[in-house]
């Protein structure tokens, strides 16, 4: 970790510039841009609220509105009304909104969830009416973290996909279809909004892939044809490996909104980065240190690395193909990268974006190039409250009319 650490501290060799955008994204303006921070900064709080009451309240005691708030937690017997009511508050609806939710224990073959009728209107896509809002939970339970593991790919959409979660995805999608297709014959002219965190996050962009190139929800009812389908995914772990060009496919795509913050190592935790991960710690744990108390002196600090082991450990190997361990990316055109910048005058950290690529183009790496970041704040970078402080920022920045986003400083080292 510290010798990546010290990889990032070279400028132009930081992770995120190294798979920067160098301008906006294709059909990206400022406006949209400004449209898709104000959407996420409403949606990031169902991905928060699908976990349940204690995260609802862990986001509050971050203060991510840069107020004070008085949090009063609900004990764990509370009744299922009064946890529908604080989710309600907490995303700004009705508890009658809340059409439908799982069981705060969970399945083991569902993934944690609630589906609302929110009437706010959306300001991406520039629609007059709201949204049908599907809110997939993350790994909260064992249940989950048997889902994350189940890393090797599958057949997927002509490509493949992360195995555990695209099971779970298509389960999901049977599970609440009926409520969804009802809601939105309901309200007709919503969109179909689809938020997640994490594992999440994740079944959140492969069931927009899944819904929008099977042409899902017309073929459930004809008049469903032209609602707009649109995925908000905070921390998404690479899930889809697309095996050859297809217009339909990248259409598909188009409408997900991936976020990375910090160094958060979700987004790059595939089945192939963790064999690139051990295989370095192989070759290295091979190398010359040293006699005696040298390599336990090295790994602290108190000796310096050898430039052998870190070009080792700087090297992006591609490693020879193994069943199941495709490169699997973030299903998106772009991800929003966003990292702290600056305090405010009152102490609030300050946030910026830079758009990176999800997947190589030409001799430019993207974010499934990365190998997977060894940092102290890997974990606590991934908490949803983090994300949503983060996109809080960037969205205030836009409202005092700055710009939130950055370019990499020296373009040309994007292909590095």
């Amino acid at each position: 970790g510290r010798v990546q650490n010290e990889r990032n501290d070279l400028g132009g060799e930081s992770r995120r510039a190294r798979t920067a955008m160098s301008s906006l994204p294709a059909n990206i303006d400022e406006s949209m841009f400004k449209d898709i921070i104000a959407d996420a900064s409403r949606y990031v709080k169902y991905a928060s609220a699908a976990y349940g009451v204690s995260m609802i309240d862990s986001a509050d005691l971050l203060q991510v509105y840069g107020k004070k708030v008085v949090v009063i937690p609900i004990i764990p017997a509370a009744s299922e009304k009064a946890r529908k009511k604080k989710v309600a508050r907490y995303v700004n609806v009705q508890p009658d909104d809340i059409v439908s939710s799982s069981k705060p224990g969970g399945s083991m073959d569902i993934l944690g969830h609630f589906v609302t009728v929110d009437k706010k209107k959306n300001r991406v896509g520039g629609g007059d009416n709201g949204a049908v809002v599907l809110a997939i939970r993350g790994t909260y339970t064992l249940s989950g973290l048997k889902v994350d593991a189940s890393a090797y790919s599958q057949e997927f959409c002509e490509g493949y996909a992360h195995t555990g979660i695209a099971l779970r995805t298509e389960a999901l999608w049977n599970h609440v279809k009926d409520i969804i297709v009802t809601k939105l014959l309901e309200n007709p002219g919503f969109d179909l909004v689809i938020t997640g965190h994490s594992l999440g996050a994740g079944a959140s962009a492969l069931l927009a892939l899944k819904l929008k190139y099977e042409d899902a929800l017309m073929k459930e009812n004809e008049l469903l044809k032209d609602v707009k389908v649109r995925s908000f995914a905070f921390a998404p772990p690479p899930v889809y490996f697309q095996t050859h060009p297809n217009e339909k496919l990248t259409a598909a795509m188009k409408d997900t909104y991936p976020f990375i913050h910090e160094e958060d190592c979700v987004p790059f935790c595939s089945a192939d980065a963790i064999r690139k991960m051990a295989d370095t710690m192989s070759i290295v744990d091979k190398m010359p240190k040293g006699f005696g108390l040298f390599s336990p002196l090295m790994a602290s600090g108190l000796r310096p690395v050898s430039d052998e082991i870190k070009e080792a450990i700087y090297d992006d190997r591609e490693l020879p193909p193994a069943p199941g361990t495709h490169k699997l990316a973030i299903p998106a055109p772009f991800v929003m990268w966003m990292r702290h910048a600056s305090d405010d005058r009152v102490g609030r950290p300050m946030y910026n974006t830079m758009f990176c690529r999800t997947k190589a183009k030409g001799n430019a790496v993207g974010t499934n190039d990365l190998n997977i970041q060894m940092s102290s704040d890997m974990i606590s970078d991934h908490m949803n409250p983090m994300y949503e402080r983060a996109i809080m920022s960037v969205r205030e920045q836009m409202l005092k009319k700055q710009d939130g986003f950055v370019f990499p400083p020296h373009p040309e080292e994007e292909f590095n």
